[in-house]
């Protein structure tokens, strides 16, 4: 496996190509480079409001006609780092319970989130991102956009600051919004919908605790009893 440090060079030397053979196409469009905050946690959030996140491996979007913009390998690659940094800006907020990159979709997290590359050419990025969690409701369906600031090629650039930061700042931000929507009562009750369905899953005697609409969402139609012994095993 490549070390994602590795990988955000090999990445950029590549984007320093495509950046070079860009520049006089750019050089007479003014860029404004913005600086997006991330909303860091001043508190400690309460454990059972805090809810777990599984990131998919983004689909890399590779068009079946060759693209002189795009490298295939590199394209896949992104596929694989972008969701490990979406990670760590999630960790670091202290906003989230345990936050994974995924190979495929689970049924047992909290918070599920699908991305694609829309664009990614050294200059601007474009990611469509879903975010579901796991009663069934759509968070968002968003396309977000940020400019790389050419500084970020720089051999002076400073090495902590990922060139795709502002974009992971925006979704943990947008995905921060809408949980402080919900009470606590309702981020407590979409843990336990969580529990039933990964419980349900293995044991069907937990099928009749669980019930799903037409529409495919979820509800809770009991609990189990705080001392169920099978429960306690599989969590």
């Amino acid at each position: 496996m490549i070390a994602p440090m590795k990988m955000t060079l090999r990445i950029l030397c590549v984007f320093s190509l495509m950046l070079f053979i860009g520049i006089h196409d750019t050089e007479a469009k003014t860029i404004k480079y913005e600086k997006v905050q991330l909303d860091i946690a001043q508190n400690e959030i309460p454990f059972e409001e805090l809810l777990d996140v599984g990131i998919m491996i983004f689909d890399p979007n590779v068009p079946e006609k060759e693209n002189p913009m795009i490298f295939p390998e590199i394209r896949k690659a992104e596929a694989r780092y972008m969701p490990y940094h979406l990670k760590k800006t999630l960790e670091n907020t202290g906003h989230w319970g345990g936050v994974w990159v995924l190979p495929e979709r689970s049924k047992a997290i909290d918070l599920i989130i699908v991305g694609r590359i829309e664009k990614s050419d050294g200059l601007d990025v474009e990611l469509k991102i879903g975010v579901w969690d796991v009663v069934g409701s759509q968070w968002i369906n968003k396309t977000y956009e940020s400019n790389i600031a050419k500084s970020s090629y720089s051999k002076r650039r400073d090495l902590t600051q990922d060139p795709y930061q502002n974009i992971f700042n925006k979704i943990a931000n947008d995905l921060l919004q809408i949980k402080q929507s919900k009470d606590r009562e309702a981020l407590i009750r979409l843990s336990q919908t969580g529990e039933i369905r990964f419980a349900s899953e293995l044991i069907p005697v937990y099928d009749d605790y669980i019930s799903k609409n037409k529409k495919n969402i979820y509800s809770l139609e009991r609990l189990p009893s705080e001392d169920d012994e099978i429960m306690q095993r599989i969590l």
